[in-house]
Formats: structure tokens, C-alpha cells, sequence
């Protein structure tokens, strides 16, 4: 029992420190062809309409909050910060604003975003 559980205690050790967050990957909104990109590795996202870049920025996961900050160079909302709760459900996720002064971001987050990679 003893080899047992210094093989398990070396295993989790072996795990990496960085973990992928549940919102990493390419999502597909229902309202109007938006698709919303997270990279949990750098921990940016970027939000097209139409292939052309709206939104990008860093964003941070605690638990099931998420908070965007848009990249001072973005097209819209440049350095402002918006904190959203997620809910992911099978192949969706739907964002409930808690705090977000960028309209346009607040707007094209509402509904059903589908993760593409399970379409």
C-alpha cells in the first residue's frame, strides 16, 4: 500500500501546474456568426465577426467567473475589463455579466456560445 500511494504522490507531482480551463477553445455564437477564442497556454482570447478581429485581449478564470480585459490596442473597448460568470453545459456556455462598461462586449456575449471543436 505504502509503493502504492509514493507512485500516486509522484504521478500528481509529474502533472503540470498549468491546467486547461474550461473555456479553452474556438466557440460559435447564435447571434450573428461571432466566434470567441480562448488560448488557456497565453491566456488570450480574441472575438471575430466575419473572420475580422473585434475584441482581443487576456482573460483570467477563477472558478466559474471570467474576467476579459481588452488589449489597449483592440478595435473596441481598449484596457477595459469586464467580469462575467460561465455556465458550460455538454458542447455550450452561456456569460451572465456581473460588471462590464464595454456595451458592444456586454451585447455580443449574450446567448449560446457552441464549442466549435464539438460540432
Amino acid at each position: 500500500m505504502k509503493v502504492l500511494g509514493f507512485t500516486l504522490a509522484v504521478l500528481l507531482m509529474a502533472v503540470p501546474a498549468v491546467a486547461q480551463d474550461s473555456l479553452s477553445g474556438t466557440w460559435n455564437s447564435g447571434l450573428g456568426g461571432m466566434k470567441l477564442t480562448f488560448d488557456s497556454t497565453m491566456e488570450t482570447y480574441t472575438m471575430e465577426l466575419q473572420n475580422q478581429t473585434s475584441y482581443q485581449g487576456d482573460y483570467t478564470v477563477s472558478g466559474q467567473s471570467v474576467t476579459f480585459e481588452n488589449a489597449f490596442g483592440s478595435q473596441m473597448c481598449p484596457g477595459v475589463k469586464g467580469i462575467y460568470n460561465f455556465n458550460v453545459l455538454a458542447n455550450s456556455v452561456e456569460f451572465l455579466v456581473i460588471e462590464d462598461q464595454c456595451t458592444a462586449r456586454r451585447d455580443q456575449l449574450r446567448g449560446t456560445w457552441t464549442n466549435a471543436g464539438l460540432l
